[in-house]
């Protein structure tokens, strides 16, 4: 394949496309797949955006994330008329002439790959078996073939590269804490104590982690935090000022090192406007009591997936601020 010019982390944008996904009649198995995959790779996953089957919009959202990515997935719209709406949004955005098919031994769909202007654009069919297999056997290789060596890879990607093998996120940041002999606590709201619990899968987790507590209301943010009623009245419940205060205040009273904070809206709500839906704050506080926070948005997918995509956002950042 051509050369992608490479400059820090490789940053993707996944677009799963159809409008069964948009409407909620069938679950986007492949969001949480393929972060799993794209993390394991070194390239940071930091948009997520579920369209139907319109090429115009298609067309208009490939155009916005080939001005912010450097890797496009698509998934779905790629079989005979009318479910082609993929083929015909990249046709309309760069045209597919200089195309290589990616080919597709578990079904008849082949993908599309286009590499141009120092961007990769990948597209896929959404049917979970046949995706994950090309991905396996075509992208993975090639993705690989970015760096020939361990060494050079690790020059390219540095920090973005955590781990390989049989390493976890959880994994990883834990060996981080045992040998800078630092403690972590966390405060979580949307996410439900999924973050403890993820943290707690590696044996031996007690050596760094004091504990969760899930504020999930807002009198029990004040009550179990101390957070301030005025803040919350301020800026809400699901805001950056929250969760940057979650942080520092489950740091000091549970009398750690660092502290992570997440709130957002992972599923559907009464009052919660549908393009908040997806909508994740992390934060991160450290020793200095300095906290900062970055929002997400994961789209219109399942409840499930939007927390387990959330914490995986919550460790690597803990696992940035770590490695400076």
């Amino acid at each position: 394949m051509p050369a992608i010019a490479l400059s820090g982390c490789m940053k993707a944008e996944l677009l799963s496309i159809g409008t069964e996904i948009l409407n909620g009649q069938i679950c986007d198995t492949n969001a949480v797949f393929l972060g799993q995959e794209l993390v394991r790779n070194g390239i940071e996953l930091q948009r997520i955006t579920t369209l139907g089957d319109d090429v115009a919009k298609v067309a208009a959202a490939l155009e916005q994330a080939w001005r912010q990515a450097d890797m496009i997935i698509c998934l779905g719209g790629l079989g005979a008329a009318p479910d082609n709406t993929t083929i015909l949004a990249i046709a309309q955005f760069l045209g597919i002439s200089a195309s290589e098919p990616i080919p597709d031994p578990a079904g008849t769909t082949c993908g599309i790959s286009i590499v141009r202007e120092g961007r990769w654009l990948l597209a896929f069919p959404d049917a979970p078996h046949e995706f994950h297999s090309m991905w396996q056997d075509w992208a993975v290789p090639r993705i690989a073939s970015l760096a020939t060596t361990g060494s050079e890879f690790l020059q390219r990607f540095g920090h973005h590269y955590f781990g390989c093998a049989d390493d976890t996120l959880p994994g990883v940041v834990g060996r981080l804490l045992r040998t800078a002999k630092a403690t972590l606590a966390t405060a979580e709201s949307a996410t439900g104590g999924l973050l403890a619990s993820r943290i707690t899968d590696s044996a031996g987790s007690s050596d760094y982690f004091a504990g969760g507590i899930v504020a999930y209301t807002v009198p029990q943010k004040i009550k179990l935090l101390g957070v301030s009623a005025t803040l919350l009245a301020q800026y809400g419940h699901v805001s950056r000022e929250t969760t940057e205060a979650l942080a520092r205040q489950v740091r000091q009273v549970l009398h750690t090192d660092w502290g992570i904070g997440i709130t957002g809206y992972a599923g559907a709500a009464p009052g919660v406007p549908a393009e908040r839906v997806g909508t994740m704050y992390v934060a991160i506080a450290g020793p200095a009591d300095r906290a900062s926070s970055q929002e997400f948005h994961f789209g219109s997918h399942s409840r499930e997936q939007v927390k387990w995509l959330a914490t995986q956002q919550a460790l690597n950042l803990l696992r940035w601020q770590l490695l400076e």
